[in-house]
């Protein structure tokens, strides 16, 4: 059976999402790089998970000083300092860090800069830093179509040997979107090459203490070492924008550079993958929990617990289940984890109403749910959050349940189990 390619996201971050798709790619595999997604995209259709989220990947950039003392970019795909969860952690977290620019960028060596530029680590694509100071400069704007993305050197760069294709599909899907959407396009937005926005290659001279925005110059690199980062592509979504001198609606993705703390999505790609089938999501400690829940369940071994007054109730398909009591019964926010099962349940009580004043985090007390309860109740579910009115306060609806709760045994919280492959990935690899 053919294996498909799969995304990893992690809430603890780059470290486990890449040790997760590393070993679902097997030794033979790869973490996908910036054109591996191109190669998906083309083969998907509009909607397809590749098309509808973003991913970090593989790919790298490099901005320095080149054997010839010219600066340079060199966009390396799958291959370089980058290409290894240790060289990646090093140039992240482990160089020292340029504090007097905003960025989150890495670094390497110069020495390993020389190495790349001489193709040490293999094949790489090097962009001239003096010809794109001068493509940025007639094109201030970081939105591109798709005539501008095939005049963009680190544009195709990035998208690698299928960029004008998929530019192509990108064009058609965005045009269609535009045309049924909002209003007829013939050129629409569809990449914003966004990098030379965050001055992390080029930046304005300053003349007399004031910046002269009417040229661009290639950034400082730091001295004895070269700016480094990953790759992230982002799905493309509705953007309004102004580019130049005109405002447009369109439907656009984002290049960008990865932050070690930005959100972080994977793809471990198998040896011989088949692009034809769409990228999979890895499911989360979430969601094992809650699909494949009798095999987590845990002796309930606290000799002290006492059963909350009222348990919130979670439906999941057939079964009923009890979410993690609140921290407080103050006006906080539910946990959004569940712990016991429950048996049965038999209504208590019709939808009753209480409100709210903050919906965006729905935070109520405890009191305010034991003031609606009737008698020979014990849980209660929340069937409705209504819309806040010219006030801002919302209309909570409740129903009120007596359930027969299983608290011989508990499920452990998804922390407890996020880190482990072998138990969240179970009938899905290997």
């Amino acid at each position: 059976m053919t294996r498909t390619a799969m995304g990893f996201y992690h809430p603890d971050g780059f470290v486990p999402a890449w040790n997760f798709a590393k070993r679902y790619a097997g030794p033979d595999g790869r973490i996908a790089t910036l054109p591996d997604i191109v190669d998906a995209r083309l083969a998907g259709m509009d909607g397809d998970a590749s098309w509808s989220t973003f991913f970090v990947t593989a790919s790298a950039e490099y901005y320095g000083v080149g054997a010839d003392g010219r600066k340079k970019l060199i966009v390396a795909h799958g291959v370089g300092p980058l290409a290894t969860l240790d060289g990646i952690v090093d140039a992240y977290i482990g160089k020292p860090r340029d504090r007097s620019r905003n960025t989150d960028s890495g670094r390497i060596t110069a020495e390993e800069f020389l190495k790349l530029e001489a193709g040490f680590y293999g094949e790489v694509e090097i962009v001239d830093m003096d010809s794109y100071v001068e493509f940025v400069s007639a094109n201030p704007s970081s939105y591109r179509n798709k005539f501008k993305g095939l005049q963009d050197p680190l544009l195709l760069a990035r998208l690698g040997k299928r960029a004008t294709e998929y530019l192509q599909r990108h064009q058609e899907i965005t045009k269609n979107w535009c045309d049924i959407n909002y209003k007829p396009s013939f050129m629409p937005m569809i990449i914003n090459n966004s990098e030379p926005d965050r001055e992390l290659y080029t930046t304005f001279p300053k003349v007399n203490s004031s910046y002269d925005y009417s040229q661009r110059v290639a950034a400082e690199v730091p001295e004895g070492f070269a700016i480094a980062h990953l790759l992230v592509i982002s799905d493309p979504h509705v953007l309004s924008a102004w580019n130049e001198d005109r405002p447009f609606t369109s439907l656009t993705s984002e290049i960008t550079c990865m932050a070690w703390d930005s959100n972080i999505r994977l793809v471990g790609v198998p040896r011989d993958v088949n692009w034809m089938h769409s990228i999979d999501e890895a499911p989360s400690a979430e969601k094992v929990l809650r699909e494949q829940w009798s095999r987590f369940m845990e002796p309930n071994n606290d000799a002290d617990y006492v059963p909350p007054r009222f348990y919130r109730l979670e439906r999941q398909g057939d079964e009923y289940f009890t979410r993690y009591p609140k921290a407080s019964n103050g006006f906080v926010m539910d946990d959004p984890d569940v712990e016991f099962h429950v048996r049965s349940v038999e209504v208590v009580s019709s939808v009753l109403p209480f409100d709210v004043k903050e919906l965006f985090f729905v935070r109520y007390s405890m009191g305010q749910i034991a003031s609606l309860a009737p008698r020979g109740a014990n849980a209660y579910m929340i069937v409705h959050v209504g819309r806040p009115n010219a006030a801002g306060w919302a209309t909570i609806s409740v129903q009120f349940y007596q359930a027969d709760v299983d608290t011989t045994r508990r499920l452990p919280h998804p922390k407890a189990i996020q880190q482990d492959y072998d138990r969240i990935m179970v009938g899905i690899d290997g």
